[in-house]
């Protein structure tokens, strides 16, 4: 028991020791000893202290005293990151963000940093919206990078204020809002860990105010040249309101004189139209009538030439029997004639015999003697009586009269 109590009471001294041992590395580091904080460190680090072995990386990272060695520190830090140490692990993840001392690798950056960022660690935020804003291994997104960064800002870092001036400032994952800019790039100013980087941030600061300033002016200048071209476009419509209206009054007198012209040209037609047809209408019934006197006439003239015709076929026909009667008449004396010549022919020949003796004592007579006999012995026959053309053209005129 009283071993137990010993050994208590020899680690408890230790601690202790190794507690005041760490305390003045800590007080030599700030005071700028840091060749003893790197002696006091270092057996401590060995030992395998966290604090130790993360302010170990941070004097080999910065090369304070020692050299500047950013593989040591990075296995410092990785002793340190893996005990659960907020600043070792963002620390880390600053390494492999930029390439120092390791190949440059986003994805195992990213992770460190989420590991603090866990622990609420602010630098780790801040880093882990850096990366998204930029898109280092993981898609650009302004959005994100905000919101790692109002939580870095709530915990007062002024890089994080810083950072969300300059988004509200370009509108980037915000609305554009240089006061908004402005404000946050004081409270940095406010939150910075020394003078010259206060000044840096309230120099910034001025740029947007007196941006604001100009941007405030300009934009007057634009409104009151807006309005000016407001007004000058208002008369300008107004102008071309009266200018339309004028024309469209001008138009509309013209549509109405032309609506006029087009009646009285369409009554005019109609006149005209109605002129034409009852003109046609006219030379048509004349035409009708000419044609029906003319039909009429026709008829008469037909009627009278049939009559005509029906009168000189009758004629024709009693001319015609007449002659046929006459013929007949002619033919029966001719034949009476002819009988009687034949009949006297014979009856001279008989006679001629007995009259032989009687010529001879007449020979020697008078020759008007004998064409006295012949004439004597000759029989008359009544001339053919033709019907003449004088004859036919009396009758014509006879009928048609």
């Amino acid at each position: 028991m009283r071993i137990l109590m010993l050994l208590m009471l020899l680690i408890s001294a230790a601690s202790q020791a190794e507690t005041d041992t760490l305390n003045e590395a800590q007080r030599a580091q700030e005071a700028g000893d840091y060749a003893k904080a790197a002696t006091l460190f270092t057996p401590l680090a060995e030992k395998g202290d966290p604090v130790a072995q993360f302010n170990l990386g941070v004097l080999y990272t910065r090369g304070r005293i020692i050299l500047q060695d950013y593989r040591v520190a990075l296995q410092w830090y990785l002793a340190a990151a893996g005990q659960g140490h907020a600043q070792a692990q963002s620390n880390l993840g600053e390494l492999y963000l930029t390439g120092k001392g390791v190949p440059q690798d986003f994805k195992k950056a990213m992770h460190w940093f989420a590991a603090s960022a866990k622990q609420d660690y602010a630098s780790a935020q801040l880093h882990i919206g850096g990366m998204h804003a930029a898109g280092q291994g993981v898609p650009q997104d302004y959005p994100e990078a905000i919101k790692w960064y109002r939580l870095a800002a709530a915990q007062g870092n002024a890089d994080a204020h810083a950072r969300l001036g300059e988004c509200y400032e370009n509108g980037r994952g915000v609305a554009q809002d240089s006061a908004a800019a402005s404000e946050w790039l004081s409270r940095a100013a406010n939150h910075a860990s020394d003078v010259n980087t206060r000044d840096a941030y309230l120099a910034q600061r001025d740029v947007i105010t007196k941006g604001i300033a100009s941007r405030q002016q300009a934009k007057e200048q634009q409104l009151a040249r807006e309005e000016a071209e407001r007004a000058r476009a208002a008369e300008a419509a107004r102008i071309e309101a009266a200018r339309k209206e004028a024309e469209q009054a001008a138009l509309a007198q013209a549509a109405e004189q032309a609506r006029q012209k087009a009646l009285a040209d369409a009554a005019l037609e109609a006149q005209i139209l109605a002129y034409k047809q009852a003109k046609i209408e006219a030379q048509a019934a004349k035409l009708k009538a000419q044609e029906e006197e003319k039909a009429r006439r026709k008829a008469e003239s037909e009627r009278r030439m049939a009559g005509f015709e029906a009168a000189a076929a009758q004629r024709r026909a009693e001319i015609n029997a007449e002659a046929r009667r006459r013929d007949a008449e002619n033919r029966a004396l001719r034949l009476k004639a002819e009988r009687k010549a034949k009949q006297q022919a014979e009856a001279a020949n008989n006679s001629k015999a007995r009259h032989t003796d009687k010529l001879e004592e007449i020979a020697e007579e008078p020759q008007d003697m004998l064409m006295n006999e012949r004439a004597a012995n000759t029989i008359n026959l009544p001339p053919k009586t033709p019907i003449k053309a004088k004859q036919i053209e009396w009758s014509k005129e006879k009928v048609s009269h």
